[in-house]
């Protein structure tokens, strides 16, 4: 019996310990999975701001460019040394240099004056926008800067969310690792502390038990100082006062029996309910009393001895 609610106890610990570690672990990754989140779409975010002041700077105090060509060439060469798409787009909202197309297509694009980065990079000095980009169909960061140039009005610097994605998605499998090594590690210690406490409470139960038996024997090992502890220690402690007053009362009634066995005289002794409770060997004789005699009520056996 004893065994199996050692079993049952350490199962239940364990699923309990095992089950909060997954639930604070979980809460814990979630919370760091998003503010990795945030904080790469942040940095990322003031990378291309930076970049975009950079350029605009660059611009604004380099040299007249003479055609298309050399703007887009220009382009070129700034999207190269950032690692980032870089478009140069006119005061009237033309674009006139692209490092991700050749002249033709930049020569192609659509008037640019609309788009929500160039808007607000007019209005208020930085623009910003995350959208479909038809011309490389694909979804894109935007930051925009004004160029104080007479051919460029606007320099735009943009990197695919791909790059974004692919970031995050290295964050969230680093986390999803992190998260499966640290469940192995709760389940281990769950368990450990499962068979732990299970082995304590398998002793306590194992003593509980001797004590229902009668033997009333101190363990030979305490039961430590944490709460368990201390509440078995406590009902150890009862239970031996109890053993203790037990033996104290046996002896009394042992050494009353002896000094009553040796007197000629017939004693009797009766409870507060006016039963026998003691019956020397006198007073058997006198009135013909047996051993049942004893517990009876005394007005009982006196009229209707054995």
């Amino acid at each position: 019996m004893a065994a199996g609610l050692f079993t049952r106890f350490q199962i239940r610990f364990f699923v309990a310990a095992f089950f909060s570690a997954v639930i604070a672990l979980a809460v814990a990754g979630l919370f760091f999975a998003t503010t990795m989140r945030r904080q790469i779409d942040e940095r990322i975010e003031r990378t291309l701001i930076a970049e975009a002041r950079l350029a605009a700077n660059l611009l604004s105090r380099g040299r007249a460019f003479g055609s298309i060509q050399d703007m887009d060439d220009e382009a070129d060469r700034l999207g190269e040394l950032l690692g980032a798409r870089v478009t140069f787009i006119a005061p009237d909202g033309r674009v006139v240099g692209d490092s991700s197309e050749p002249l033709d297509g930049v020569m192609a694009m659509e008037n640019h004056a609309q788009r929500p980065e160039v808007i607000a990079a007019l209005t208020s000095g930085l623009g910003r926008s995350r959208r479909y980009s038809a011309t490389l169909r694909i979804d894109m960061l935007y930051v925009a800067a004004p160029v104080n140039h007479p051919a460029i009005g606007f320099v735009r610097v943009a990197l695919p969310l791909t790059d974004v994605r692919q970031q995050l998605q290295a964050v969230f499998t680093a986390t999803l690792g992190a998260l499966g090594f640290a469940m192995a590690g709760g389940a281990a210690i769950a368990w450990f502390l499962s068979a732990r406490v299970g082995r304590r409470v398998r002793l306590i139960a194992d003593i509980a038990s001797r004590y229902r038996r009668g033997d009333l024997t101190p363990p030979r090992l305490g039961f430590g100082d944490d709460e368990l502890g201390k509440v078995a220690q406590a009902l150890n402690d009862s239970i031996q006062e109890i053993g203790r007053r037990l033996e104290e009362q046996a002896r009394d009634r042992a050494r009353m029996e002896a000094i009553l066995a040796g007197m000629v005289e017939g004693v009797i002794v009766v409870d507060a309910h006016g039963r026998l409770q003691l019956v020397n060997a006198a007073a058997r004789q006198m009135l013909r009393l047996d051993r049942t005699a004893t517990g009876r009520p005394y007005v009982e056996t006196i009229r209707h001895p054995a």
